[in-house]
């Protein structure tokens, strides 16, 4: 059944290949081409949304981008060629994007489960499996860990969240530092979202609480007075010093969106849910310059708070990520 929400500007920046990465403001930016994570998130978000049409060519552009040995080939420039990350060696590996695509075929595997597409999803999905956690850089665990969770695939589950807790938390987090890492970058919501998605598999207290500290740490550095606040992107938070105020971008709202929503599955507490909502309002005017950066009438999502005013383009991120946060708070995610 499909969702009623405008997909008017997703459709128009993917073609017969996938999503168009970047815009010039409301054009598409064919020079930009196509990026991987950009395929895997609309992937996820049209799968959930029942929109089998668009799901159809992100999924197949996963499959065009797999290698034979299972990676998978992050960028293609509009001339349908995969493209070189520099002059010498072509952009495929473990990455984000990487783990992403895992995520999504996960996804896709379950709620396809009988359609075909599921099928094609648990093929890729088996030619990945040799190089999860080669590569144990947050995000990627964050993102593999979303994928294992969907599996229930315990043993792995369990080394990636250990991976997390010794490598990262025990290493950083202090009595006035709860987080990871010792700075806050992009997309940390991520990273207590797929912990509360992996304990509900594995149900350990130690994780519950890593995720219960390191939420409530992130929630609280993430505020402008009383506006919800990502981190900036101009410079991050680093330990010690003073934290970035802009740019903010659209994947950090709506992974605290995912995060609080999230939190409210696993505690009760209605206090998350109304995080949740504020974080949500945050495209709607609930943010420090007061400004929407979702217009209903055309499905477009503006690329970020600047510190004057919005980034006016309107890439595939913004739009995608806009949708995540909206099925989050549709309980579809």
């Amino acid at each position: 059944m499909k969702t009623q929400i405008n997909l008017s500007h997703l459709k128009s920046l993917t073609d017969d290949v996938g999503i168009i990465q970047h815009t010039k403001f409301n054009i598409p930016d064919r020079k930009n081409g196509y990026a991987l994570d950009d395929q895997a998130r609309a992937l996820i978000a049209t799968t959930l949304l029942g929109e089998d049409k668009l799901a159809n060519v992100y999924l197949s552009f996963l499959y065009h981008s797999q290698t034979e040995d299972g990676l998978f080939s992050t960028f293609m420039d509009y001339d349908r060629k995969f493209t070189n990350i520099n002059s010498t060696k072509l952009n495929v590996g473990i990455s984000d994007a990487y783990a992403l695509s895992f995520w999504a075929l996960a996804l896709v595997k379950k709620q396809k489960n009988g359609s075909g597409l599921d099928e094609l999803a648990d093929t890729m999905l088996e030619k990945s499996l040799d190089h999860l956690l080669e590569n144990d850089s947050l995000r990627i665990l964050a993102y593999t860990i979303l994928g294992l969770s969907i599996l229930e695939d315990k043993g792995r589950l369990e080394k990636a969240c250990k991976i997390v807790a010794d490598k990262y938390w025990n290493n950083n987090a202090t009595a006035n530092w709860r987080w990871f890492e010792d700075k806050l970058t992009y997309a940390n919501g991520v990273i207590p979202y797929s912990l509360i998605q992996a304990n509900e598999v594995l149900k350990n207290p130690e994780i519950e609480e890593i995720i219960v500290d390191s939420s409530q740490f992130l929630e609280k550095n993430s505020r402008i007075g009383d506006y919800p606040a990502p981190i900036g992107s101009f410079g991050w938070y680093t330990k010690g010093k003073n934290r970035a105020l802009f740019d903010q971008q659209c994947i950090d709202v709506a992974f605290m969106v995912l995060m609080n929503n999230a939190l409210f599955r696993m505690t009760k507490n209605k206090k998350y849910k109304k995080l949740a909502e504020s974080w949500f309002k945050w495209f709607t005017g609930n943010n420090v310059h007061q400004m929407n950066l979702y217009e209903e009438k055309t499905g477009k999502v503006y690329d970020g708070l600047t510190y004057k005013s919005i980034n006016k383009n309107t890439g595939a991120e913004s739009i995608v990520v806009y949708l995540l946060a909206y099925l989050s708070m549709q309980g579809k995610l």
